[in-house]
C-alpha cells in the first residue's frame, strides 16, 4: 500500500481528503501542522509523498516544503502544495521552494487522484534511477579497486635490482592513468648477458596493459619450450639475437579481429664483459648513447616496422661497443610527445635534459629527467604513459677488481634516526672493500649519521619515512678523491645561514650558559672542519650537500 501524508491545518480537509484517497486504496496519515509531519517523516522512513497546505500556522507549507528538499533531508520526497489561493504569486513561491506540484484545493477529487498517480509513477522513476545510480556506484567503486590492484600488479612486474654484473640500472615509470601500456625490464640471462628493454602498447587502458602484462611475461619466461630470448638445443642454450627477439613477438602478437593492438619496442643484449651491445628497435623511439670518455649524446637505432600488425616482418638490427661508463638511455614517447600548447617537446630538448642530468646522483637521474619535462609543459600530469629506463656499463669485471678509476655507492633511504646509523655502516663496508683509510672512513661515517639525521630532523621536521639519497663516489689517480652526496626533499637551508655554519669553529659548551648547550648547526661545523670540501646546492624541490675528502692529504685536526 502506497502511503500519503497529509498536512494540513483545516480538520474538514483533512477528513473530506482522507475519505477520498483511502478509497483509492492509499495509506494515508494525516497531521495538523509542519512540526508533526517532521515527526512523522523522522519515524516514517517510507513516506516519501507529501499534500500539503500552503499556509499554516508555525512551519508554513513553504517553509516545510523548503525543509524536506534541502541536502540536509535524509530521502527524496515527492512534495504536492496544497491552497486555496490559486494566484500565480503562490506558485511561484511554491515552485521556487522545490514543489513538484501545485493543487487549487477546489480542484476535483478526480483531478486529484490522477496527479497523485502522476506523482507517484515520478517517484517510482525517481527511486528507481537512485537505486540503478547507487548500483553503479558501488560497481564504479569494485572496477577503481580492481585498477588499483592491477596497477599495484603492474608496479610490481617492475625490476628490483639495480646492478646485475657490471651493468648498472636505473629507471622512473609513470603511467598516465592507473594502468597504462608501457613497461620496462632488465634480466639477467646468463653470466656474462644481460637484456633489457623498453615497450609501448598503442592505447591505454585495461586492454593495452593486459597485453603489456603478456609481453613482459614472455621476455622473462626462461622455460626451454617458452623462452624467446634463449634458443634451447638438448640442455645447452644460446642467447637469441634481438632481431631473432622481435621476430618471434611479432608472431606471437599478431592482431586479431576483435583486438587491434599493436606496440613498439626497444630491445638490446648486453655482453657484461666485454661492453658489446646487440640491439634491435621496432617502431620505436631511438636511444640515446652517452660516452663518457668523448662526452657526447648520440642518437642510435633503426627504422624498423611496429610489433603485431603485419605478418611475416622482417626486422634490421645493429650492434656499439660501449667502453667503461658510457649509458644508455631507453625511453618511450611519452616524453617526446610532451606538450606546451601545441609544441611537442622533442628529442632536442630530450637531448638536452640528458646532458643537464649529468650533474645530479646517478639514481636521481631518471626522475630528474622527467621533472624537467612536467617543469616545461606546465603541469604534473602527462598525456601519456612515461618509461625511462638509463643503464650505464661500468666496465669489465676484471677491470673493475683492479682498481677501478670509479667506484660508485649509491642507494636510497626512509629518513630515521636509527635509519642514519644503518646507512653509515653500510657505506664503511662499501668503502672497506675499495681500501679507503680508516681515517677517511671514520669522517665520513660521521658525515653521513649527521647529514641524515640532518635532514630528518630539519628538512622534514622529524616526519619518518620521507626520501633520503645516499652516494658515495671513490675515485682515483694522482690523487685518491672520495666524494659524498646526501639529498633530500624537504626544507633547504639558506646559503647565509649555511656559509655561516660552516666557517664557525667548534667551541666548548660554557656551564653558565644554556644556549652554548644547544645543536646550533654543530653537525655542520664539525663537517666543515674533518673534510676537504663541504658545500650545498639546490635544485627545484632537491637539496643536495656535497663533502670531499683527499685521502692522501695529512688528516685535520678536529676539535670537539
Amino acid at each position: 500500500m502506497k502511503s500519503i501524508l497529509l498536512v494540513d491545518d483545516s480538520k474538514t480537509v483533512l477528513l473530506y481528503t482522507t475519505s477520498a484517497l483511502q478509497k483509492q486504496g492509499y495509506e494515508v496519515i494525516a497531521v495538523e501542522d509542519g512540526e508533526s509531519a517532521l515527526e512523522v517523516l523522522n519515524h516514517r522512513t517510507d513516506i516519501q509523498f507529501v499534500l500539503s497546505d500552503l499556509m499554516m500556522p508555525g512551519i508554513s507549507g513553504i517553509e516545510l516544503c523548503r525543509e524536506l528538499k534541502s541536502s540536509a533531508f535524509s530521502r527524496y520526497i515527492f512534495f504536492v502544495l496544497l491552497s486555496s489561493y490559486n494566484d500565480q504569486e503562490s506558485i511561484i513561491k511554491g515552485m521556487d521552494a522545490g514543489a513538484d506540484d501545485f493543487v487549487d484545493k477546489r480542484t476535483s477529487v478526480a483531478e486529484l487522484q490522477a496527479r497523485i498517480r502522476a506523482g507517484f509513477r515520478t517517484l517510482e522513476l525517481h527511486n528507481t534511477l537512485t537505486t540503478k545510480n547507487q548500483e553503479l556506484d558501488l560497481a564504479y567503486q569494485t572496477i577503481q579497486q580492481d585498477l588499483d590492484s592491477a596497477g599495484e600488479l603492474m608496479g610490481q612486474l617492475l625490476p628490483v635490482e639495480e646492478q646485475i654484473h657490471t651493468a648498472q640500472f636505473s629507471f622512473t615509470y609513470v603511467p598516465c592513468t592507473k594502468i597504462g601500456g608501457d613497461m620496462l625490464g632488465y634480466v639477467e640471462l646468463d653470466e656474462s648477458h644481460v637484456a633489457f628493454y623498453v615497450f609501448d602498447v598503442s592505447g591505454h587502458g585495461i586492454s593495452s596493459a593486459l597485453m603489456a602484462f603478456s609481453i613482459q611475461q614472455s621476455l622473462l619466461q626462461r622455460n626451454k619450450l617458452e623462452s624467446i630470448t634463449l634458443d634451447w638445443s638438448d640442455n645447452e642454450y644460446r642467447i637469441s639475437k634481438p632481431v631473432a627477439v622481435i621476430e618471434r613477438l611479432n608472431r606471437r602478437y599478431q592482431q586479431t579481429q576483435n583486438g587491434k593492438l599493436y606496440f613498439t619496442i626497444e630491445y638490446a643484449v648486453l655482453n657484461t664483459k666485454t661492453g658489446e651491445l646487440n640491439y634491435c628497435t621496432a617502431g620505436h623511439p631511438k636511444f640515446v648513447w652517452q660516452q663518457a670518455k668523448q662526452n657526447c649524446l648520440e642518437l642510435v637505432g633503426d627504422n624498423n616496422f611496429i610489433v603485431g600488425a603485419l605478418e611475416p616482418m622482417i626486422y634490421q638490427g645493429g650492434r656499439i661497443q660501449l667502453k667503461p661508463d658510457d649509458a644508455l638511455w631507453f625511453f618511450s614517447d611519452g616524453l617526446l610527445e610532451a606538450k606546451q600548447g601545441e609544441e611537442l617537446y622533442g628529442i632536442d630538448r630530450l637531448l638536452a635534459n640528458i646532458e643537464r642530468s649529468k650533474a645530479m646522483p646517478e639514481k636521481a637521474q631518471t626522475n630528474a629527467v622527467l621533472k624537467q619535462v612536467q617543469n616545461w609543459q606546465g603541469k604534473p600530469e602527462l598525456d601519456d604513459d612515461v618509461s625511462l629506463l638509463k643503464v650505464r656499463w661500468l666496465g669489465s669485471a676484471q677491470s673493475q677488481a683492479v682498481n677501478s678509476p670509479r667506484v660508485v655507492f649509491q642507494k636510497s633511504y626512509q629518513a630515521s634516526l636509527e635509519v642514519s646509523r644503518q646507512a653509515s655502516l653500510e657505506l664503511v663496508e662499501f668503502l672497506q672493500q675499495h681500501s679507503v683509510s680508516s681515517h677517511a672512513m671514520q669522517a665520513l661515517e660521521l658525515c653521513v649519521v649527521e647529514l641524515m639525521n640532518n635532514a630528518f630532523i630539519h628538512a622534514y621536521q622529524e616526519q619518518a619515512g620521507k626520501t633520503v639519497e645516499l652516494e658515495c663516489e671513490v675515485l682515483r689517480g694522482e690523487k685518491t678523491k672520495v666524494e659524498l652526496r646526501v639529498a633530500d626533499y624537504g626544507n633547504g637551508i639558506d646559503d647565509d645561514t649555511f656559509k655561516g655554519h660552516i666557517f664557525k669553529q667548534i667551541e666548548a659548551p660554557n656551564l653558565l650558559d644554556e644556549d652554548s648547550w644547544l645543536p646550533s648547526g654543530r653537525g655542520l661545523i664539525l663537517i666543515a672542519q674533518m673534510t676537504d670540501v663541504f658545500s650545498v646546492s639546490h635544485q627545484g624541490e632537491r637539496n643536495c650537500f656535497t663533502v670531499v675528502i683527499t685521502l692522501d692529504e695529512k688528516a685535520k685536526s678536529i676539535i670537539l
